[in-house]
């Protein structure tokens, strides 16, 4: 029965894969309070996830209308998946995010808008997305308060 399974064996899960697995499990499992021991021995000891497919956006790194090509525009690693509110933001150049997955936000962003943004947790990155994040936060990104 387990060979029928759709499961990758063991040695699969290194400790890189899962630093990125995990939490996208938990965005995509822990929905509700009654989850909570699950998210625990995971290591997240947060609220639960807001999941609506209506508020979640594939936001793109590097702009379609800058990419070279169709290949560039569909690549996976040049996109994130982000909120509604949060994809606006990092598309109009008011948040970015360090090589960490943290956000770096822009001076032309109150800090009401900030704290709107409700961040908890860096997002996992992969090197092809920090290669893409550089050119965002050297293009892109307002670094002025105006």
């Amino acid at each position: 029965m387990y060979q029928q399974l759709p499961l990758l064996p063991p040695v699969f899960y290194t400790e890189s894969r899962l630093s990125l697995l995990i939490p996208r499990v938990l965005e995509l499992t822990y929905t509700s309070h009654s989850l909570a021991p699950f998210a625990r021995d995971l290591g997240h000891d947060g609220s639960p996830f807001t999941w609506d497919e209506a508020l979640l956006r594939a936001s793109h790194i590097i702009p379609w209308k800058d990419c070279p090509d169709n290949a560039e525009r569909l690549n996976v690693h040049n996109g994130l998946l982000l909120s509604a509110l949060w994809d606006a933001a990092f598309d109009k150049g008011l948040v970015t995010f360090d090589d960490d997955g943290s956000p770096l936000f822009s001076p032309a962003l109150s800090q009401r808008a900030r704290n709107e943004l409700r961040w908890q947790a860096p997002i996992p990155l992969t090197r092809q997305h920090l290669k893409r994040l550089a050119r965002h936060r050297k293009h892109y990104f307002r670094k002025d308060p105006a």
